[in-house]
């Protein structure tokens, strides 16, 4: 062996994984397990460096780039659930980052701003979680790096695609 890092199993080619092995072969276990490893380390610097737990950094950047965001709006573009974000944004209510508005016409819709306290720790924050991106993009070669949002991109196009009446069931029609 040369040394260099295995980037699959050795049985990933074969007619049948070990046992212990079958849920790896998915693609969604492998990115769940990246991503739960992403968030607990995001977690623990977003909490040393701002106090905030992770899905309230996460609202506050939206509403740090978008004054007046609606918290459907935080909805659409995080993929986030509805009741972590509204009890993330309360959070940061709480905590006197962010003041949220009714719509008069449409009590349904709550648009957000963050404060000058939640813009501090915004500016604050954001150059440590840029370093985090720049560190763990520099494991990858340019050419991967654009791989992987084309691959992200088209994962969510396919999705974005996938007939409703089919839901969760590749394959199968209502």
């Amino acid at each position: 062996m040369d040394g260099s890092a295995k980037t699959t199993p050795e049985w990933l080619g074969s007619s049948g994984p070990p046992e212990d092995y079958v849920l790896e072969r998915f693609l969604t276990f492998g990115l769940i397990r990246l991503t739960n490893r992403l968030n607990r380390q995001a977690m623990r610097i977003v909490d040393v460096t701002t106090g905030l737990r992770l899905p309230e950094w996460r609202c506050l950047v939206f509403i740090c780039a978008k004054r007046g965001i609606t918290l459907h709006e935080i909805v659409d573009r995080t993929g986030m659930d509805r009741a972590l974000i509204t009890r993330a944004v309360q959070g940061l209510v709480e905590k006197g980052l962010v003041k949220v508005e009714r719509d008069d016409e449409d009590r349904r819709m709550v648009a957000a701003q963050a404060t000058a306290q939640g813009s501090e720790v915004y500016q604050q924050a954001l150059p440590v979680m840029q370093a985090r991106q720049a560190r763990l993009l520099s494991a990858l070669s340019e050419p991967d790096r654009e791989a992987v949002y084309r691959i992200v991109h088209a994962l969510n196009a396919c999705l974005d695609a996938w007939p409703e009446e089919q839901g969760s069931r590749p394959g199968h029609s209502a």
